[in-house]
């Protein structure tokens, strides 16, 4: 049985169109030549969320929910968005473009690690592996004051999932913040036969119920 793997270091591509193109004909060759196939989205440390779901988009056979958004309505915020609507009226957008803005800008006005999320909240197949780092979020960063050298940190928006998942250290919750993404199948990479083996323990292991979950379906 032939099994297929592609590597996603980041969804931060210097190219988005042609890394869109070249992960398109990655699936296509993936889908005529192969009975599995294995995505490995370890450290990845994220990107656009735009160009993620469009990934995604390839890997799920029927639709799929992509990751909310918590947002913390700063006043950057409500006046970025509104500058995006009025531009887009001067401009004569379609009117989909002007009603999604608007929508947003209602949304974030009253508001005040996800590819493995929405993944395993679809269902689309086995998440193996060992915990992402529990960073879910929109951040940045201010300068501490104006005689100070120093920055402080801030999160502007909270990834939400789709259902609530318990875990032994936090309440159920749909954050992805602090409580990470847990695999279906723990495999511990952080082992010393692993460091000394180059990471060969892991592979194999993977490998091994890939092929399991191809055989049995579970």
């Amino acid at each position: 049985m032939r099994i297929g793997f592609i590597r996603i270091p980041n969804f931060a591509p210097a190219d988005f169109n042609g890394a869109i193109l070249q992960f398109e004909r990655e699936i296509v060759f993936m889908q005529a030549s192969t009975g599995g196939l294995v995505i490995d989205d370890m450290r990845n440390p994220g990107g656009s969320v735009g160009y993620t779901n469009v990934l995604m988009s390839y890997l799920m056979h029927k639709g799929f929910r992509a990751m909310g958004f918590e947002v913390r309505a700063t006043s950057n915020w409500v006046v970025s968005i509104s500058s995006a609507l009025e531009s887009a009226k001067a401009q004569r957008a379609p009117q989909s473009i002007i009603d999604l803005l608007s929508a947003l800008k209602d949304n974030i006005v009253q508001a005040a690690d996800s590819v493995p999320a929405v993944f395993q909240d679809a269902g689309r197949g086995l998440l193996v592996g060992f915990r992402i780092n529990s960073a879910g979020g929109n951040n940045t960063n201010f300068a501490a004051g104006a005689f100070s050298e120093g920055v402080a940190g801030m999160t502007l928006a909270l990834q939400l999932r789709l259902n609530p998942v318990a875990t032994p250290e936090y309440p159920a919750s749909t954050y992805i913040e602090n409580v990470g993404v847990r695999p279906d199948v723990e495999i511990d990479y952080m082992k010393r036969d692993n460091l000394l083996q180059r990471g060969k323990p892991f592979v194999d292991a993977v490998t091994a119920r890939m092929v399991d979950y191809l055989k049995n379906g579970k």
